[in-house]
């Protein structure tokens, strides 16, 4: 965080509630509440994303924030099986993964604070009573907590993420969970509050239609804008998703329940392409329709870019695919590789490569994983898996469990030469096989498995100013400078750059008492901190693409500025790599001209 905007932050944590809201008016910041209804995991983050993109792309200076109501005060000791994906922000943030979304239609950078959890806000009332701050008044949810509430939210609303160090104009709130949830009750509450305080505050209820019987039942979404109503919040648009479009008797049915006008009801049917999402907003005038509400200048938002990626991600489907095995230990809920998914699938973009993700679940590799006939054809799979694809992958994760399948899976990567990426965990799992199966250690393990493989060699080791009592915050967290100092190497033609910034996610890290042996036979750490004893890269010199980063490249993915390393990897296994490096005198270069036609060009550039 540059001065300039350190200073407004510092500004703003100083503010009370009552400043807050005169600051709030002064700048006169809107806010826009999207609420769920009838079911979770309805697109609500995608939904959201679509429409402050639009509201972007019209001129209008966005910032949005997500509520989760649950007790975790963040995301970072959650289970993915549970929660799926924790992303990681620039400031080290532990957050939901509706915040990647964000970040990639927006191409900003968001703060911890912009994701609000229960947790956090009992945490600040506590620690207040504990202070005396309320003055031996009773604590009590109305008005302390949804008084806290408020503070966070008008406090956040004001901070500027677009890098002109002005209020954002128009603020979107994603309240997680749906409409009648116990632990939502009290942002609900405080939403309600919030439209007496500031002047312009709009609800936005997304509601599912289940399709019975090949007709759709909006009952469901009528009985959600009722509790809406009883909550003191009538929805003043409601967007209706469902599997097909529905049929306008059904949205005037809806539109009559609302007391809305049949603008104010839209539908977003389910897409194949993400990008078509911001279409079907757009082409409803939805976007008109809250600009009015608002009292805002009507403006068209530039549909260019969404264009171009569906005519592009159209062409691309047509080409043969490109196989890629993630090998992972949560492929049963592909929500907890989210950005990994993204930063694939952005990357095909760039290349124009049809990429088919293929996942293998990491314990099925392990030796001793096959005890009868059923785990014996689940391991027969998952090697049938990796042997059929032209690169593999190994994402990050913790503990014990899958690990040494990991290890399985880079040494068959390298001893065949297949193109190998690995990330935080991957990247450990990489180098321990290594040191293993080449150098000849052959106790050669992580001190974080110590209790169950115990070992005398830690290649991978504990890292100094991490905490194993306090688990929540301990890590090494956000974004890092890396130094690449050879010119050489293959980082260094990726990145094009001596130092990069990259956000990082670990306890452990690579122990550089065994960095001499290592670099004897090839194997190069390529990327360095600044105090010269944190090696977050490595490559092996000695083989078409293996390579690993302790830090995440993926949490950096934007739709519009594809990760360098996924790039490289996926440009190898497709066979582009050594065709690249040619052409652009050694140097991997991304060009997204071939997705933006001629008439354009200067934008495609300025994307790239």
């Amino acid at each position: 965080m540059d001065q300039e905007l350190q200073e407004i932050y510092d500004k703003l944590q100083k503010m009370d509630l009552d400043e807050l809201i005169g600051e709030v008016n002064k700048t006169k910041t809107k806010f826009l509440v999207v609420c769920g209804g009838v079911a979770s995991g309805i697109g609500k983050g995608i939904t959201i994303s679509s429409i402050a993109s639009l509201l972007q792309r019209a001129g209008s200076r966005v910032s949005l924030i997500k509520i989760d109501p649950y007790l975790n005060q963040d995301a970072g000791t959650m289970s993915p099986f549970e929660h799926g994906e924790c992303y990681v922000l620039n400031d080290g943030g532990e957050v939901d993964l509706d915040l990647g979304n964000y970040e990639r239609f927006l191409e900003v950078n968001f703060t911890k604070d912009h994701n609000i959890t229960s947790g956090k806000v009992y945490d600040d009332v506590l620690r207040g009573e504990r202070a005396g701050n309320y003055l031996g008044k009773t604590v009590q949810f109305i008005p302390h907590v949804t008084n806290k509430i408020k503070e966070r939210i008008l406090r956040v609303s004001q901070i500027p993420i677009d890098g002109t160090l002005l209020p954002p104009e128009i603020c979107l709130i994603e309240i997680g969970g749906t409409v009648g949830d116990q632990e939502s009750i009290f942002f609900y509450e405080t939403i309600r509050q919030l439209k007496n305080d500031v002047k312009d505050v709009l609800v936005i209820l997304i509601a599912y239609v289940p399709k019975i019987k090949d007709e759709y039942k909006t009952k469901p979404s009528q009985n959600a804008i009722r509790n809406m109503n009883q909550l003191g919040l009538n929805p003043n648009i409601v967007v209706l998703r469902s599997q097909q479009e529905i049929d306008e008797h059904s949205l005037r049915k809806v539109a009559a329940y609302s007391n809305l006008q049949e603008s104010e009801v839209i539908n977003i049917p389910d897409k194949k392409i993400l990008f078509e999402v911001p279409y079907v907003i757009a082409k409803a005038m939805l976007i008109q329709t809250i600009q009015s509400r608002f009292n805002l200048p009507i403006k068209l938002s530039d549909l260019y870019v969404y264009k171009c990626f569906c005519r592009h991600l159209q062409i691309i489907e047509e080409l043969p695919k490109i196989q890629i095995c993630i090998v992972g230990k949560y492929i049963t809920f592909k929500d907890a590789y989210l950005s990994i998914i993204k930063a694939f699938e952005v990357a095909g973009f760039a290349l124009t490569v049809s990429l088919k993700l293929c996942w293998v679940e990491s314990i099925q590799l392990e030796d001793d994983f096959v005890k009868d006939e059923e785990t014996k054809l689940q391991a027969e799979k998952a090697w049938e898996i990796i042997k059929s694809s032209k690169g593999i992958f190994i994402p990050g994760g913790y503990g014990n469990r899958g690990f040494r399948g990991k290890i399985k899976a880079a040494q068959y990567a390298r001893e065949n030469k297949i193109p190998c990426f690995g990330v935080c965990f991957g990247f450990q799992a990489m180098v321990i096989e290594y040191a293993i199966n080449v150098l000849g250690i052959a106790d050669a393990y992580s001190e974080e498995h110590e209790d169950k493989f115990p070992s005398k060699n830690h290649i991978i080791k504990l890292l100094p100013d991490t905490s194993l009592d306090i688990l929540g915050g301990t890590m090494r967290l956000g974004t890092k400078k890396t130094i690449i100092s050879d010119k050489s190497s293959l980082a260094y033609k990726m990145y094009q750059k001596s130092e990069i910034f990259e956000r990082h996610r670990h306890r452990y890290e690579f122990n550089k008492d065994y960095l001499e042996q290592y670099e004897k036979t090839g194997f190069k750490f390529s990327g360095v901190d600044e105090t010269g004893i944190r090696y977050s890269v490595f490559e092996f010199q000695n083989h078409p693409f293996y390579f690993g980063t302790q830090f995440h490249p993926e949490f950096n993915n934007k739709y519009t500025k594809p990760c360098p390393t996924y790039c490289a990897f996926l440009a190898s296994a497709a066979g582009k790599l050594e065709d690249n490096l040619k052409k652009n005198n050694g140097l991997f270069k991304i060009s997204l001209l071939d997705a933006f036609p001629d008439e354009k060009k200067n934008i495609a550039n300025n994307i790239v």
